[in-house]
């Protein structure tokens, strides 16, 4: 599905998994397999080109999910240490997919400077761009229930509505906070339902990942993986394993 998904001719085949949720039409999305990477990594190498692909991962657009005009676009990054990493990767696809997101919202726990978060930014980019995004800088995200402001699923819980369009990336290399994150995610199930509609989150299992950077700050399987995701895509959630 990798090579039909960079070339991006035509309805997905039958290759690609679906997302079903209430009042939309079927949404395509990246299967589960493997070990929720590029699946050319470590097959056909291990070099930081397919260890860090992006290619195997099929977002939504304005096509695929119901964005009207009046539509609240919003954008939460838990672990976001530099514009150019992911946020550009993610702004970047969405707008070419047709969605510009209105707000972000970015939680890095370590310090880090305003600039130094906006470091090899273009200009015109960050002129764009940083209106439209809060930086908690050296701020972690939390998992208690009652945080209002800091608990990134509180505040999609609270933020967006059925009507919106709402993406959570979650990658802040600590299991003991990620996964009660998750477990509020899926717990919590009718709120999730009617208000996350993408969610990325590299979860850090024991495994074949564990010789790729992972080490040994992991916790569950690959199995857990599978069935996290497979249980927020019930919900309707396109919920993307991550890099």
């Amino acid at each position: 599905w990798v090579t039909e998904n960079v070339a991006g001719v035509g309805p997905p085949s039958h290759t690609f998994s679906q997302i079903c949720k209430r009042g939309q039409h079927k949404q395509a999305i990246e299967p589960l397999a493997g070990i929720l990477r590029d699946p050319n990594f470590i097959c056909k190498g291990t070099d930081a080109r397919l260890e860090f692909s992006t290619d195997w991962l099929l977002l939504a657009d304005n096509n695929s999910v119901a964005v009207a005009p009046n539509t609240k676009r919003y954008f939460f990054d838990a672990g976001g240490s530099n514009f150019m990493d992911a946020m550009h990767f993610f702004v970047t696809t969405y707008r070419d997919r047709g969605i510009t997101f209105d707000h972000i919202w970015v939680w890095e726990a370590q310090r880090r400077g305003v600039d130094e978060y906006w470091r090899d930014s273009p200009d015109e980019l960050r002129a764009f761009w940083e209106p439209r995004l809060t930086f908690y800088d050296g701020v972690p995200v939390s998992a208690n229930p009652g945080d209002a402001v800091n608990n990134p699923v509180n505040r999609v819980h609270q933020l967006c509505t059925e009507e919106d369009f709402c993406v959570f990336k979650l990658d802040i290399d600590t299991p003991s906070i990620e996964r009660p994150l998750v477990q509020q995610l899926v717990a919590q199930a009718d709120a999730t339902r009617s208000s996350l509609d993408e969610f990325f989150f590299e979860h850090h299992v024991h495994g074949m990942m564990q010789a790729y950077g992972w080490a040994s700050d992991v916790e569950g399987t690959f199995a857990d993986s599978y069935n996290l995701f497979s249980q927020l895509r019930q919900l309707g959630v396109r919920a993307h394993s991550w890099i």
